[in-house]
């Protein structure tokens, strides 16, 4: 349990700062962000309290590294990863084209969720245009980058497993 949740705060930490140090700086409209992928693929892989938790740490510690006003991204990240860990039922992990779909809704809400909050609050004027084609540039990126973080993510959730975990652990200290 404990090196499954340091391995996921591991994969946040690194996706905050490969998007921060190095996605952020490419010239385009904008840039993949690893992080939620991430929790994307935390949350539909755990459930709902894992969608939680690793969408609050993520969104917290995106909140304090970008500089952006403390607790907008902390609750579109909560939200987003309750809202995928939610849908853990209802998709097919499997199906080879669900992390690239996912990463697509999961991009389209939280540019949404972030601008709402922003328009709400009186933070800043949005720009919906600007937003709009900025959430479907990231969104593509956030597609094409969605398997090798999905089979990650997949990888350092099944680590923490027994390799035999239909043997008894009392005859393993007979042999």
């Amino acid at each position: 349990m404990m090196l499954r949740a340091a391995l996921f705060v591991g994969l946040i930490v690194a996706g905050t700062v490969i998007t921060g140090a190095w996605l952020s700086r490419l010239p385009l409209p904008a840039s993949p962000d690893l992080v939620l992928l991430v929790v994307l693929a935390a949350a539909m892989r755990r459930g709902v309290e894992t969608g939680f938790l690793i969408g609050a740490a993520a969104g917290y510690l995106r909140d304090l590294v970008g500089g952006s006003p403390l607790g907008l991204f902390t609750v579109a990240y909560l939200a987003l990863g309750a809202t995928a860990g939610a849908t853990v039922t209802l998709v097919d992990l499997q199906q080879r084209h669900m992390p690239a779909v996912s990463a697509v809704l999961g991009t389209a809400f939280l540019y949404a969720a972030s601008g709402l909050m922003v328009a709400l609050t009186g933070l800043a004027d949005v720009q919906w245009p600007t937003l709009v084609l900025d959430a479907a540039v990231a969104a593509v990126f956030n597609a094409a980058l969605a398997r090798p973080v999905d089979a990650l993510v997949g990888w350092a959730d099944g680590l923490p497993q027994r390799r035999y975990a239909a043997r008894a652990v009392g005859l393993r200290g007979l042999r």
